[in-house]
């Protein structure tokens, strides 16, 4: 599968730093690199919660624990899922000066990402791009999912979750039954407010990741898991 240009400077640069750690204290930062202090909507938390659920609740036997770099390593099913404090930060300057740079080299790419999803139109994968033009910090309490405990860690590093062993106290320590850290995206929705897409990468362990973008869609109240795509993975 061919990897996604920015997808794989992400990576490289990823890979090339090796050590990167999160700040043991769970507790959530206020403030992001840049100044900014956006928040994800109401409608956003919803659809995390409903892709979580799908990935670690529905679909018990795809949510297990990391296993060294076995891909579908054994090990007890997913209760705990660990997450970055913040959103996916695509931005070239972090500082909020460079908005029109970062429109011109990531929108584009970020685009071309959501438009792998057959239900995903040019205006939705737009509206996802502009989205993300905007990192945000989550907030503990604004998501919930039955069955699984969630939490945040401070994430220092820009777009890429820690590798779980760098993390300290080492995150299969602390949390045994998670899914190693994951980081998500900010969503785009459809002009109509029933599509969504969202990109959600996961690292379980050192050459152990896997990036995916999802399209849902709403049924009333309640956000659905159509289709997603595997965009990398090492």
């Amino acid at each position: 599968m061919r990897v996604n240009t920015l997808l794989a400077a992400v990576f490289a640069g990823w890979a090339a730093l090796g050590c990167m750690q999160a700040d043991s204290n769970p507790t959530r930062r206020t403030t992001i690199p840049g100044g900014l202090q956006q928040q994800p909507t109401d409608r956003e938390y919803a659809v995390y919660a409903a892709l979580l659920k799908t990935l670690y609740v529905d679909i018990t036997q795809t949510a297990l624990t990391g296993d060294g770099n076995r891909i579908g390593g054994i090990g007890p099913v997913v209760t705990q899922i660990v997450l970055a404090d913040q959103t996916l930060d695509i931005r070239v300057i972090p500082t909020g000066e460079g908005d029109e740079v970062d429109k011109g080299i990531c929108g584009a790419e970020l685009i071309s990402i959501a438009q792998t999803l057959k239900g995903c139109n040019h205006n939705l994968a737009e509206a996802f791009a502009e989205a993300n033009r905007h990192p945000a910090s989550l907030q503990q309490q604004h998501i919930s999912v039955e069955s699984l405990k969630i939490i945040l860690i401070q994430q220092r590093s820009y777009a890429w979750p820690m590798q779980p062993e760098y993390t300290k106290p080492y995150v299969y320590s602390r949390y045994p039954r998670c899914q190693g850290v994951s980081l998500l995206s900010r969503v785009g929705f459809s002009q109509d407010g029933n599509r969504a897409v969202v990109y959600l990468q996961t690292c379980r362990a050192m050459l152990y990741g896997r990036g995916w973008v999802f399209l849902l869609e709403r049924s009333g109240e309640t956000w659905n898991v159509r289709e997603g795509e595997l965009k990398w993975m090492s």
